[in-house]
Order: C-alpha cells, then sequence, then structure tokens
C-alpha cells in the first residue's frame, strides 16, 4: 500500500498534500474565528472535541467520531497483509503496477472491509451534520451553502467561513435551535486591548468579570461570566 502511495505521480502526491494541508488551516483559522485556540486543530482528539463544542453540541458526542476513528485504525493494523494486499505491486525497474489483488484477493480482505465500512458510515454521517451546523453557527443558512459545505468540506469552510469578512460567528447552533442557554466566547484580544485600556486608565472599565453574550429563551443578553456557567451547568 505505502509502495503504491509513493509511487503515485507527484501531481496526485501535491494534490493530496493540498487537500490536507487546506484541512488544517480551515479548521484552525475555524476555531480562531469562533475564539477557540487554533492550535487545537494541530492536535489529535481535542481537535474533535472543539469541533463538536463551536457547533454546542455536548464534549461527549466527540466519540461518535473518534470510536469510529479507532475502530478503522485497529482494523487496518491488524489485517495490514491482507489490506496491503489487494495494492497492485510496482515493478522496480519499469516502475509498471501490476493488477490489484496481486497478493491477496478481496475475499481475504472481506471482513477488515466490511467493518471499516460500518464504522465509516456513522462518522461520516454525524460530520455531514456538523458541517451544515458550522454554516448555521457561522451566519451561512442557505441550503447551497450547506450542500457546498458537505461536497467541499475543507476548502470550503477556508473560503467561504474562515477567511470571509461577512461570515462571522453567531452562535452554537446546536443550543440555539434548542433554547439552550449557551455563551460565545470573547475576542482573545478584546480582553487583553480592555486590559490594557484598564491598566493605564484610558477606556471605560467593565468591571472586575468578564462577561459573555448567553442566549435565554431566543433573546441575548450579556450577563456575568459567573451566572453563565451557573446557568450552563
Amino acid at each position: 500500500m505505502l509502495d503504491f502511495i509513493l509511487h503515485l505521480s507527484p501531481g496526485i502526491l501535491i494534490a493530496l498534500a493540498v487537500i490536507i494541508f487546506i484541512g488544517l488551516i480551515a479548521q484552525a483559522a475555524l476555531y480562531a474565528k469562533a475564539n477557540e485556540p487554533w492550535v487545537a486543530a494541530l492536535v489529535p482528539v481535542w481537535n474533535v472535541i472543539i469541533f463538536v463544542d463551536v457547533v454546542g453540541r455536548p464534549k461527549w458526542q466527540s466519540w461518535i467520531i473518534m470510536v469510529p476513528g479507532i475502530i478503522i485504525a485497529a482494523m487496518i493494523l491488524i489485517y495490514w497483509p491482507q489490506l496491503d494486499g489487494l495494492f497492485p505491486v510496482i515493478d522496480s525497474e519499469t516502475l509498471v503496477a501490476g493488477p490489484w489483488g496481486t497478493k491477496s484477493s478481496f475475499a481475504d480482505a472481506t471482513i477488515p472491509l466490511t467493518v471499516i465500512g460500518i464504522a465509516a458510515v456513522p462518522m461520516v454521517v454525524f460530520m455531514m451534520i456538523i458541517f451544515t451546523e458550522i454554516c448555521e453557527s457561522f451566519g451561512q443558512h442557505k441550503t447551497s451553502d450547506k450542500i457546498l459545505a458537505i461536497i467541499f468540506n475543507g476548502a470550503y469552510i477556508l473560503f467561504a467561513i474562515a477567511l470571509s469578512p461577512t461570515a462571522q460567528y453567531e452562535a452554537p447552533w446546536y443550543k440555539k435551535k434548542r433554547g439552550l442557554p449557551y455563551t460565545v466566547p470573547e475576542d482573545p484580544r478584546k480582553i487583553k486591548s480592555r486590559s490594557n485600556g484598564k491598566s493605564t486608565g484610558h477606556g471605560k472599565s467593565t468591571g472586575s468579570r468578564s462577561l459573555r453574550q448567553t442566549q435565554i429563551g431566543g433573546r441575548a443578553r450579556p450577563v456575568p461570566l459567573l451566572m453563565g456557567l451557573v446557568l450552563i451547568g
């Protein structure tokens, strides 16, 4: 499998590298726009937790993505010889790929392929739902926006949401549409600017407690952070 991948044309390898790079940059930029730690996009597990948290879903739902991923990884490791044997063998002299299934047949890999397929379905469906909720959370409410997010995911999120000056983080959509209380994290730069203003005696003081925008019963109003945490709990 690795030998086959490494012998792909440079154009295909570059395209794959660009897709991976766009995915990472899109995720990091999205988190930053939602005032979440952008570095979370580079850390496994943490990136999935923040991914579901941005749309307001409970953090435990990140397991809907991680458990199938663990199952798929386990199947690949356990049945590596059978899966690896499905890929064409590259002739070392001519660099020509042979037929598929030279070392093992698809019948030999029935178990891992079946388990991988079953595990991938809920993960893919759940991520499609998350992508539509990302659109809603950032004010992209058109059906066309959601379809484009599902088809192009990373590229759409990067150019249409993360880098778009018109797309702003409005609210965690999962909680908003259910009328649940939620908080929108304040931009750290504004907090720092306010702190600097207070330390130099410039600007109006907003009090000793940080304020967040909390949604209660469909109407947004500023409340102290402590009260917002109590409501969430």
